[in-house]
């Protein structure tokens, strides 16, 4: 079953609340389902090509970190998508918290080329 693309990023924009809200309270399991549901909900964008790439940046700006910082991760490879997800990855680093460590982490190694590659360009 395809969905539409709006959606899916609903459905991602949920999942990502969800999994740094119960990443927050140290609720692995909660967590764990929620990046599940994410997980699929970006499957289903990437099948929408670019569309779902450009649909899914519309989350950079969103006013929930986990929500931008889990949106900026997956855009790290999209060519049109990057200086904005670099920025964005930018910003949650500065904020306490898990979610601030996480977004420099991310940053770190993604500059060090050791992450592994995102749904939007997978690996050969």
């Amino acid at each position: 079953m395809t969905f539409h693309v709006a959606t899916l990023v609903h459905r991602f924009c949920e999942a990502a609340h969800d999994h740094g809200h119960w990443t927050d309270e140290g609720r692995s399991p909660k967590a764990n389902a929620a990046f599940r549901r994410m997980s699929n909900a970006l499957r289903g964008l990437q099948a929408h090509g670019p569309a779902g790439a450009i649909a899914l940046g519309s989350l950079l700006s969103h006013s929930d970190r986990w929500v931008r910082l889990n949106t900026a991760a997956y855009l790290l490879d999209e060519p049109s998508m990057q200086l904005d997800a670099l920025r964005t990855l930018e910003g949650v680093a500065e904020s306490p918290g898990f979610a601030g460590l996480t977004a420099t982490m991310t940053l770190t190694e993604w500059r060090k080329g050791a992450m592994q590659k995102t749904l939007w360009r997978p690996s050969p």
